[in-house]
């Protein structure tokens, strides 16, 4: 079972049903100038999930993370249903020919991006829901229905 399955329907079910971390404590690694950490999660149904956070630790590069939540296929193929980056980059979403700006913005699956240019997580939208990974990772979970995992929303600055 491949590519073929995906549907916009299973992409909205598999971010809404309700998954569980079965991993909470995992360890965060130092790997290629970026801490990283792998939450594995499943749900009800027997699905797979993994959570993952990427956090660039080049000295200067702090809005450089990205945060995301894929599906474990029955393959063992991880399938990227949705991913929170950083404005390290302005994303271009290729179809619409636009491109987001240097701000934080959502990757969201779509069999259109998929069967257009291959990638189904290309299309992003700029949010304001975070400013750094711990506010994306929260926002993620909230999003996505996550539970067993300690998580803190960016507080929003007074002055």
């Amino acid at each position: 079972m491949g590519l073929e399955v995906i549907t916009d329907e299973l992409i909205e079910k598999l971010l809404t049903v309700k998954k569980t971390v079965d991993n909470p404590r995992a360890r965060r690694k130092n790997e290629d100038g970026n801490e990283r950490v792998n939450f594995n999660l499943s749900d009800d149904e027997g699905n797979k999930f993994v959570l993952y956070q990427r956090q660039n630790t080049i000295l200067g590069m702090d809005d450089d993370f990205s945060c995301g939540l894929s599906w474990v296929m029955p393959s063992g193929e991880n399938f990227t249903l949705v991913r929170y980056n950083g404005p390290s980059h302005n994303h271009p979403n290729k179809i619409e020919g636009n491109k987001v700006g240097l701000v934080t913005h959502i990757h969201k699956s779509s069999k259109r991006y998929l069967e257009e240019t291959g990638k189904a997580d290309g299309y992003a939208e700029a949010t304001t829901k975070y400013k750094t990974l711990e506010g994306a990772v929260a926002s993620l979970t909230a999003d996505c229905n996550i539970h067993r995992l300690k998580t803190k929303f960016d507080q929003n600055k007074l002055f």
